[in-house]
């Protein structure tokens, strides 16, 4: 009869999952097309084009890896190009990522599984990146496999599960570089469970004394010096040998290893020292050639056979993936260094210019509840030692802390703190509506009743105001910036330029030349991809054979007043290229400057009258551009 009424449970679980999945799919694909095709998303939409039209394709890091370039090319070819389809990946794997909380069910429960896929379904941030062309979704996807594969095998020790780990590292590597600091904290985490259980085998995390846990956290930075050492007999330890932990540290520490060669160029970068690229090129083979040699010994000595078979379904992926289908092999050397190399550089560059306190001004804004209840209510599950939400924590905590600490902070990196934050808050309130539930089955008086009550209320005031929050985001505003999650975005007066431009080519077919200053040619390259068009810097705009009746696209007032008698055909339209947030409200803040509006009462009410009616449209910043068109 359990059985039965389990089997009852999970099938209603499922059912009530897929209900929620087609509803997200929905709301990932309707109107998709309507918002014109961003600046960066132009350019992964034109790569991918190209890929698919002439199966050529280098490997640029200015783009993160090469997976989302594949699978829209792959999207082109069954469905066409086009602004929905260039999207259309984005949707469907923001949609996979609604299923996943089925792997989590025995942590979870069922409520917890519903509400998880529910909020992954509703989040802002989360929807709105699965409506856009960019890596971040794809990489939530591959950190909820990564997180699920380390979980399981800790449970069952299933083999099944390390080989779910080495292809969803190889899809995150081949995605995008923050997988380096995904797979950090994983290995950090790890490696201090292991250290601790070195030191202080047999004994309670309560009764760890104060100095052995200053040795823990000294020496668990270091435990891969112990493994690099294992295969040596006085450094053979069974303790870690036997520990699924050592498993999942292994494959996981190996894989990742193999993509940090470059990583040598920061301490030559430190001491200032100066290399030929002849002598680099010798420097990048000899570091790549040890690091794998390295990662040979260890794994082999782990366990040859499931190491050998992981690291063959980790090196196929990633080198298909990184060589466009064995037609670019250089781009195994771009991905194996260039990645990294390019990613190290950046940190200096600090494009964004985002203030360290960027993503405790974002969080609430668009995952208020979220973080309440996920980040501060599993502070019982840590007193309860209960150690998937401990994970989970440190996973939210470290990937907060090293992204605040990066040089690049943007506002789709909410999406890698989204993620824990999903199930740690589904873990909460499913949690108490079990609890809650079960005493109202075994009493149902006004008690119980009024502690049912309270999760049902977290519940619906979270839901409700994602909805909102989402609504207002991917639907109401998504065209102008007028709050901080969008950014930047191409105006919709340009797919109004479009409409004239196309039309004109219908009829007469005129040259079109597109001025580059300000990066004004994207998203063009990829509206006009199909037409003859040439880029240029506007001191061309001179040497132009105007008896062909051109069409112009400058920024405005490039054009000089003594040109404009040359172009009498023509009609001038002015329009908004692009606009973007204006965010230097927050980026004002001072300690002192805070410290005031709270205690004046103005930052709730700030803060509250965002949530109600966001910027105005006058306050957004925009980039003007003029085309000149043939009448």
């Amino acid at each position: 009869m359990m059985l039965e009424e389990n089997y009852f449970i999970k099938s209603k679980t499922v059912l009530i999952i897929f209900l929620i999945t087609v509803f997200a799919f929905v709301l990932r694909v309707i109107d998709l097309d309507v918002r014109a095709i961003h600046h960066d998303e132009s350019l992964h939409a034109l790569y991918s084009w190209v890929f698919m039209k002439e199966m050529t394709y280098i490997h640029d890091p200015m783009t993160h890896g090469p997976f989302q370039i594949h699978i829209i090319a792959l999207f082109y070819r069954f469905f066409g190009d086009s602004d929905f389809v260039t999207r259309l990946p984005s949707a469907v794997f923001g949609t996979f990522l609604v299923i996943t909380p089925l792997f989590f069910r025995r942590w979870l429960g069922n409520y917890g599984v519903i509400l998880a896929s529910l909020f992954f379904a509703l989040s802002p941030s989360l929807l709105y990146y699965s409506r856009f062309a960019r890596n971040d979704i794809f990489i939530a996807l591959w950190t909820v496999l990564i997180i699920c594969s380390i979980l399981r095998y800790r449970e069952k020790r299933n083999f099944v599960w390390l080989l779910v780990l080495s292809a969803a590292l190889a899809l995150s590597f081949t995605t995008k570089e923050t997988t380096f600091l995904t797979a950090a904290i994983i290995l950090l985490y790890l490696s201090f469970l292991l250290t601790y259980r070195l030191i202080c085998v047999n004994a309670e995390y309560s009764s760890l004394s104060p100095l052995k846990l200053i040795y823990v956290l000294i020496l668990s930075p270091f435990l891969w010096v112990i493994t690099l050492l294992m295969p040596m007999k006085r450094f053979r330890l069974r303790v870690l040998l036997d520990d699924p932990d050592y498993d999942l540290f292994v494959i996981l520490g190996t894989l990742t290893a193999t993509q940090l060669a470059a990583a040598v160029t920061i301490p030559i970068a430190w001491l200032a020292i100066t290399i030929s690229d002849e002598s680099m090129g010798f420097i990048k083979f000899s570091v790549i050639a040890i690091l794998l040699l390295g990662v040979l010994c260890v794994g082999l000595y782990w366990n040859y056979r499931k190491w050998l078979i992981c690291f063959a379904l980790f090196g196929a992926i990633y080198f298909l993936l990184f060589t466009s289908l064995l037609t670019n092999l250089n781009g195994f050397e771009s991905g194996i260094w260039g990645s990294l190399d390019y990613w190290i550089d950046q940190q200096d560059v600090q494009r964004g210019e985002q203030p360290w306190f960027y993503y405790i001004v974002m969080l609430p804004i668009y995952e208020l509840f979220l973080i309440v209840i996920g980040f501060f209510g599993s502070g019982y599950f840590l007193l309860k030692k209960d150690q998937n939400s401990i994970f989970l924590t440190w996973c939210f905590l470290g990937t907060f802390i090293s992204l605040s600490l990066a040089g690049e902070k943007m506002p789709w990196l909410l999406v890698h703190l989204t993620v824990p934050l999903v199930f740690l808050a589904s873990k909460v309130l499913g949690n108490l509506l079990d609890n809650n539930v079960y005493l109202l089955r075994e009493s149902y008086t006004i008690p119980t009743i009024t502690k049912l009550f309270v999760p049902v209320f977290l519940v619906a005031i979270t839901i409700i105001f994602m909805s909102a929050v989402s609504l207002r985001v991917n639907f109401s505003n998504a065209s102008i910036p007028t709050e901080p999650l969008i950014y930047t975005q191409t105006s919709p007066d340009l797919k109004i330029v479009l409409d004239q431009i196309e039309a004109i080519q219908s009829e007469k077919g005129s040259p079109i030349y597109i001025e580059t200053a300000s990066a004004l040619s994207w998203p063009w390259a990829w509206y006009l991809r199909d037409y003859n068009v040439k880029y240029v810097t506007g001191d061309y705009f001179s040497l132009i054979d105007f008896s062909t009746r051109p069409i112009l696209i400058t920024n405005k007032y490039s054009i000089p007043g003594s040109m404009l008698e040359t172009l009498q055909y023509a009609r001038r339209v002015q329009y908004r290229h692009r606009s973007w947030f204006d965010e230097s409200n927050y980026r004002s803040i001072t300690l002192n400057s805070l410290s005031e509006k709270i205690s004046d009462g103005s930052l709730l009410f700030d803060g509250v009258h965002f949530l109600l009616y966001q910027a105005d449209e006058s306050s957004v910043g925009s980039l003007y551009g003029e085309a000149y068109l043939p009448r």
